[in-house]
């Protein structure tokens, strides 16, 4: 079962997201904040990381979460024009997803994610992954 970090500030929406993911058969850890996020990082594996940018557009506190350095592929979810505007990579994220979203392109990139990291991962011990500029709207 492939494992997911879920980081939303919104209650409600971090709730559909947990539900949505979870009737898709992924198992589900999530928080509120970007604060816990590194901590947890630390002590569980996860296979993906989807995060709402933190309040204010913090980029800063995107980069320190240092996913890709633990080969963990990242969502960003965000309604940031400056941060739908810029290129995944100099987030360490591999997709930006501008919201609002749909639930199915959501999961759809989450299963994309997911099955490249494991297949990755398995062979060589980190996930890779392409980075994409493009929202899963236009897939």
């Amino acid at each position: 079962m492939q494992r997911v970090l879920v980081v939303e500030d919104d209650a409600d929406l971090r709730l559909l997201v947990v539900q949505v993911l979870e009737l898709a058969g992924f198992e589900v850890l999530h928080l509120s904040d970007f604060a816990c996020a590194g901590a947890l990082l630390d002590r569980q594996s996860v296979d993906l990381v989807i995060a709402d940018l933190p309040e204010g557009g913090q980029l800063d506190a995107v980069r320190h979460l240092s996913v890709r350095e633990r080969g963990v592929p990242l969502l960003i979810c965000t309604g940031c024009p400056k941060a739908g505007a810029m290129d995944p990579g100099e987030l360490g994220a591999a997709q930006i997803i501008m919201k609002p979203y749909e639930m199915e392109a959501l999961l759809k990139a989450a299963r994309t994610y997911c099955l490249e990291g494991a297949g990755s991962a398995a062979a060589t011990g980190r996930a890779s992954w392409g980075y994409e500029g493009s929202s899963p709207h236009d897939s």
